[in-house]
């Protein structure tokens, strides 16, 4: 079936068609990357080009994950692995370069013993990924001083070398979220881009 993934990109899709919009472009920050390479493998037409911040497209899941995934004790040990790394406290130190610069729902999300979204991204992570668009040549537009696992600026670099055509480019004195802490540095980097795009 589709997956959760495959479900947002058809729901983007149904959007687009009901707002009248034949393409657009497929911006997608951390698991917002992933939902963007979809719909730019499953809806080619509506994507005129794709951008990845801070964020890696989830790729399948290996089976003793989907296994451990399937059993109530392994739900609960992956649940609490992603709560300490992603949905935590500590996790924003990680994230961000200045407190300050968190937004006030993300504090309030991390606080929260039982966040939904920690719920759907569990499930998310069991049923796994697809392979990203490599056809496309995207943008990687990447807060340099990200530091959560898998996002950090060493990530970008190894996702950028394992992508024939992607661009890199870094947004200094950012984290996870470069829209929120240089959102100057990041409208630049991606107006840019806009402008000028690959073939593909």
């Amino acid at each position: 079936g589709l997956g959760p993934i495959g479900a947002y990109a058809r729901w983007l899709d149904a959007l687009l068609g009901a707002l009248d919009v034949p393409s657009a472009w497929s911006v997608g920050n951390s698991f917002g990357a992933s939902v963007a390479c979809r719909v730019a493998s499953d809806y080619p037409a509506r994507c005129r080009g794709l951008v990845l911040v801070n964020g890696i497209p989830l790729p399948r899941s290996p089976r003793a994950l989907r296994w451990l995934g399937e059993r109530r004790l392994g739900q609960r040990l992956i649940r609490a692995v992603q709560k300490r790394v992603a949905y935590s406290p500590s996790a924003l130190e990680r994230a961000f370069v200045h407190s300050a610069n968190v937004p006030v729902e993300v504090r309030s999300l991390v606080r929260s013993k039982s966040p939904p979204q920690l719920d759907a991204f569990v499930d998310i992570l069991v049923r796994g990924g697809s392979p990203p668009p490599l056809d496309f040549h995207p943008l990687l537009l990447w807060g340099e001083d990200d530091r959560l696992p898998g996002t950090s600026a060493r990530a970008a670099r190894r996702l950028q070398a394992k992508w024939p055509g992607a661009r890199l480019s870094f947004v200094s004195g950012a984290g996870h979220l470069p829209q929120v802490e240089n959102p100057d540095a990041f409208v630049a980097a991606l107006a840019s881009f806009v402008a000028e795009p690959p073939p593909w």
